[in-house]
């Protein structure tokens, strides 16, 4: 600040101390910015509908674990069960994998579905929840997902699908082929 506002104050600058200055008043307004967007994020993550949906969601995972033992939970908090289990090597990150889905709420509102149809992509471009589980799963696998509100599109939410902040996903999800080229 001492530096910029000897600057501001004098008659003329010599490039290094302008480019110094700019490097500083970037900085600033990257850290600014960082501290608006923590407390918006903080501010969001508080909100009631975020906290209802969060718990809500836990409750939801923790009552269909309780009814069946085989579902399992990840360190991260991603819930799936197996229902065909697959053969082949374990989907990586980048892959590219085309996968027959339907995502639906809790509630069973469906908000995405493939309608049988394989669509492809990568691990790396679907929300954290679904790339974690695609890597769990091979070619042929069947999988459902229980992916939590952080896990999925947090406390921003997906308003046009009419996903709410922290809102859980279930998907469905079955794997038709890895890294295979299209026929024509």
């Amino acid at each position: 600040m001492a530096s910029f506002k000897k600057a501001f104050l004098a008659d003329s600058v010599n490039s290094d101390e302008l480019s110094a200055n700019n490097m500083a008043l970037q900085l600033m307004m990257q850290r600014a910015q960082q501290r608006s967007e923590e407390r918006r994020k903080a501010e969001l993550e508080n909100a009631p509908e975020a906290k209802a949906n969060r718990e809500a969601g836990e409750k939801f995972i923790a009552d269909l674990k309780a009814k069946d033992p085989s579902i399992k939970t990840t360190e991260s908090g991603l819930s799936y069960k197996v229902i065909t289990e697959g053969a082949g090597d374990s989907i990586t990150d980048t892959d590219r994998v085309a996968v027959i889905y339907k995502g639906e709420l809790t509630d069973g509102t469906v908000f995405d579905d493939s309608k049988g149809e394989a669509r492809t992509f990568s691990p790396r471009s679907v929300v954290p929840g679904f790339g974690e589980g695609l890597k769990l799963m091979k070619k042929g696998a069947k999988y459902i997902l229980y992916i939590p509100g952080d896990l999925a599109y947090g406390v921003e939410g997906q308003p046009y699908a009419k996903i709410g902040p922290n809102q859980t996903l279930v998907f469905t999800v079955e794997v038709a082929g890895v890294n295979e080229t299209p026929k024509k």
